[in-house]
């Protein structure tokens, strides 16, 4: 699932067969829970739904005005990267640009030497080139999926937030949360 996008999926599901696997249509969308950043993927979505269209376009310009301030943040610190490296290191085909995209720049430019680091340094929440931006919330990201016909699934909880998010979205209509991660313990992952 790409970030408040489907723009992948019908190549991804030409390309599923030959590789195997049988690729379901899917969008993760980026909502916000109070001060909290909160990711809801959607799962068997029907990518034409005209909602999920509307949320893409508002989205992705969103998300350009975020990274030309976030690049401008960046400048204005003395990081000298510009908006072509951060283009280039989406590739051509992104449609939704994000902050992994101004790290892989960042990195490519010899600023930092891994993503964490870049995270680290100025991109983390709060970090001194974040850039906060108006998500939907995570009622409006559960409605949104559910108008597209998918299921709505909370995706990576924080452990020190799920207990106290878990009802209300139960009751905004959330279909289910996403335990099973590499860095998630198993323990933790029973308890969700």
């Amino acid at each position: 699932a790409d970030h408040d996008t489907v723009a992948g999926v019908a190549e991804a599901q030409a390309a599923g067969p030959a590789a195997g696997v049988r690729v379901i249509s899917a969008i993760e969308v980026t909502a916000r829970h109070g001060a909290a950043e909160v990711h809801v993927l959607g799962y068997h979505v029907d990518p034409a739904a005209a909602a999920l269209r509307d949320h893409e376009a508002r989205s992705a310009h969103r998300r350009t005005d975020r990274m030309r301030r976030m690049v401008e943040r960046l400048n204005e610190q003395g990081i000298p990267v510009t908006w072509d490296e951060v283009i280039r290191a989406a590739g051509p085909e992104a449609a939704s640009l994000g902050r992994p995209h101004l790290a892989r720049a960042l990195m490519a430019a010899g600023h930092v030497r891994s993503f964490s680091e870049a995270f680290d340094r100025w991109l983390r929440d709060g970090g001194s080139a974040f850039v906060d931006t108006q998500f939907p919330s995570v009622d409006e990201a559960i409605a949104l999926i559910h108008d597209a016909g998918g299921l709505a699934v909370w995706a990576h909880p924080p452990l020190d937030a799920f207990d106290g998010c878990i009802r209300p979205f139960a009751e905004w209509g959330l279909d289910g949360v996403e335990v099973w991660r590499p860095a998630t313990l198993p323990a933790d992952a029973q308890r969700m």
